[in-house]
């Protein structure tokens, strides 16, 4: 634990060599204990960094299945999210957002999210980089209709 304090970056083998073990020892272990949930890895992003905005996921949990649909709808009518879509998997919503200040990160999720109810968790995260981004329209409606909640089913085959 000290030596992936000190430097979260450093390999298996090189723990394993300094205490005389095996690189397959360590790697069983950190595992073990990412499941048990002894152990967990995050970046720390600066947000000066950010040359302009970026994109924040957030995936969120309702309090009950019947609020699913009224808090996408509330998230839906809200300027500041650009994508709404119930989902079936891990999370009940994943709402997208452009976050012009990394610096007000959380004070503007906040904001986005302020008084709607019967939210139990939100996880989010930040883009590092965006290979691909599409516009989709059903053809039904016209570009400049308003925001329609997108629902997607998604199957999970493989570890969670």
């Amino acid at each position: 634990m000290q030596r992936l304090t000190a430097n979260a970056r450093v390999s298996n083998r090189s723990i394993g060599r300094s205490l005389g073990i095996a690189e397959s020892v360590v790697r069983a272990r950190l595992h073990r204990m990412r499941s048990l949930g002894i152990l967990r890895f995050s970046a720390i992003v600066d947000p000066h960094s950010w040359r302009r905005h970026t994109q924040v996921s957030l995936w969120i949990d309702a309090d009950d299945a019947g609020a699913i649909s009224s808090i996408a709808g509330a998230l839906a009518e809200r300027p500041a999210f650009h994508a709404v879509m119930t989902l079936a998997g891990r999370a009940d919503i994943l709402a997208l957002m452009a976050v012009h200040d990394g610096t007000r990160l959380v004070e503007q999720v906040g904001e986005a999210i302020s008084g709607i109810e019967r939210i139990r968790r939100i996880r989010y995260g930040v883009s590092q980089r965006i290979l691909k981004q599409a516009l989709i329209h059903t053809g039904s409606e016209p570009p400049d209709a308003p925001r329609r909640i997108i629902s997607v089913h998604a199957h999970n085959f493989g570890r969670r």
